[in-house]
């Protein structure tokens, strides 16, 4: 595997918790946070991760925007959907 270089993609959504989900009881709201980085090889992986509460959620997009290839804009990389 390449090195990771940057994040490409950032996805904020909401949903409720299920049955399935380990982080929260069944019908409570859960903020998701989707991302994707790109290696020095060009290829691109994702992953998810499910929080309980809005400000963990936006405090881990934050902190993945500062990860983000330097040419891209905010707007280009971050997707708000809540």
């Amino acid at each position: 595997m390449g090195l990771v270089l940057d994040i490409v993609r950032i996805e904020l959504t909401t949903r409720t918790a299920g049955s399935d989900d380990h982080v929260a009881l069944p019908g409570m709201p859960l903020w998701v946070v989707d991302w994707t980085r790109r290696d020095r090889l060009g290829r691109e992986r994702s992953w998810s991760a499910p929080h309980v509460t809005e400000a963990g959620a936006r405090r881990m997009v934050a902190n993945l925007l500062a990860e983000r290839v330097p040419e891209l804009p905010v707007e280009a990389v971050f997707t708000d959907r809540t």
